[in-house]
């Protein structure tokens, strides 16, 4: 896989020069304003449904900054701001900023890795008092043709419970530490294609690297990790404005220091002194438990990459239903765009340019392994439909319906799949 990555960027290097390169049919920063004052529904298996309340205003006074407030009620409870695309060097060096408070965050887990883990056996974590921060560089060239970027992120919150599928409590932890976590992140995006945010034709080769600087708090239990993510897209135009979509993609984790891997150790670590037959039911608290401790000694011995299902890859799946060490994707969409035009709507409290709306099908599979050795030995796979719209300023509205081997899954979100430019 390494050898076929070294192809694709001598490739896409050598195109420029033979002039095949496909010219920008739009600026590429964009200074078309627009805003929206209103209830935003999200809805991500996995994640869960929110409703997010607050201003996104994009190109603030036909300059390229955008701001972003939000309040968030429902599977996840916080605020937000974000200070995005501010040019300090124009069309060369752009700034990104962001934090927010989580209050209350509602994740669906899936006890086990890999593809034989029981899509019945799940748990519910509910954690607390959290926060997050970000900031980030991007240098760009050539129409953003060429861009590296680097950020930091560091985030934290506190395991408050542990739940059935049913809402009943199994675990309350009896630690009130809080894990908190800085990330480093660099990313390299080459992308030859006609229009950075909506591209009907060209190629897109993107290598993101994460570094996981580890628990403040954990003295050792959580492994040291980098995370190599790997994404090629290329855009083949059918008739004059739709497109065909072809994507693979790849992560990898590659542990640079085991965490614990002693399983009474880590219960004691991770659970302190919960006693399970203070619980309703004791057997299936210490099977929660249990479990917890075998995926997180897996964790620790051999990393864990970007996981399949959510948003993008796997979209039958709920985010984070497959967890593994390395992880290989293949993709293709349809994107049919029933118009193409530049129409601003103006509602009160909505103003932006829609530039086409559009129906995409598409077809997913994937693979994952804990060592290279097991890597393509099973497969799951995802296939559905979606509209969209998408706007001058840059967004795009998605609903999607997926199939896969568990059923079929609906998403109502953000951006294109599969975008990748950078994190």
């Amino acid at each position: 896989m390494k050898k076929a990555w070294a192809v694709l960027m001598l490739l896409l290097i050598a195109l420029p020069a033979r002039g095949i390169v496909p010219e920008r049919r739009k600026e590429q920063f964009s200074t078309e304003e627009g805003y929206y004052i209103v209830p935003a529904p999200i809805h991500a298996p996995g994640l869960g449904s929110a409703l997010i309340l607050g201003l996104v205003w994009n190109n603030i006074r036909g300059s390229h900054t955008d701001l972003a407030l939000s309040s968030i009620s429902g599977d996840l409870e916080g605020h937000g701001l974000g200070l995005l695309d501010m040019h300090l060097v124009d069309e060369h060096l752009v700034a990104d900023l962001g934090g927010g408070v989580i209050r209350k965050a509602t994740v669906q887990a899936y006890q086990g890795r890999g593809f034989d883990s029981d899509p019945d056996d799940t748990v519910t974590f509910v954690v607390g008092d959290g926060y997050g921060k970000m900031g980030r560089l991007t240098l760009t060239f050539w129409e953003r043709r060429i861009n590296f970027s680097t950020a930091y992120l560091k985030s934290a919150s506190r395991l408050k419970g542990i739940y059935d599928k049913d809402g009943n409590l199994i675990v309350t932890p009896d630690s009130s530490s809080r894990a908190e976590v800085g990330i480093q992140m660099t990313a390299g995006v080459l992308d030859l294609t006609d229009n950075w945010y909506d591209p009907r034709k060209g190629l897109r080769l993107s290598q993101n690297h994460s570094q996981d600087l580890g628990d403040d708090n954990s003295d050792g239990l959580s492994p040291e990790q980098h995370t190599i993510d790997r994404n090629f897209t290329v855009y083949i135009p059918m008739g004059l404005q739709s497109t065909w979509v072809f994507n693979a993609y790849e992560s990898q984790a590659i542990v640079t220091r085991e965490g614990l891997t002693d399983p009474v150790e880590l219960r004691q670590r991770m659970f302190g002194d919960v006693n399970c037959n203070l619980t309703p039911d004791p057997p299936y608290c210490e099977s929660v438990i249990n479990k917890q401790i075998e995926e997180t000694i897996a964790a620790n011995k051999y990393g864990t990459a970007s996981s399949l299902g959510g948003v993008s890859h796997l979209r039958a799946f709920p985010f984070g239903r497959f967890k593994g060490a390395l992880t290989r994707f293949y993709g293709t969409e349809f994107r049919w765009n029933l118009t193409d035009e530049n129409t601003p709507f103006d509602l009160f409290l909505v103003r932006d340019i829609r530039t086409s709306i559009q129906l995409a099908f598409f077809y997913e599979r994937a693979t994952l392994a804990e060592t290279r050795a097991d890597l393509g030995k099973d497969w799951r796979s995802s296939k559905g439909l979606g509209i969209r719209m998408v706007t001058g300023s840059g967004l795009v509205f998605r609903y999607e319906a997926a199939h896969g081997e568990e059923g079929v899954s609906q998403l109502l979100f953000f951006d294109y799949p599969w975008s990748d430019q950078g994190f």
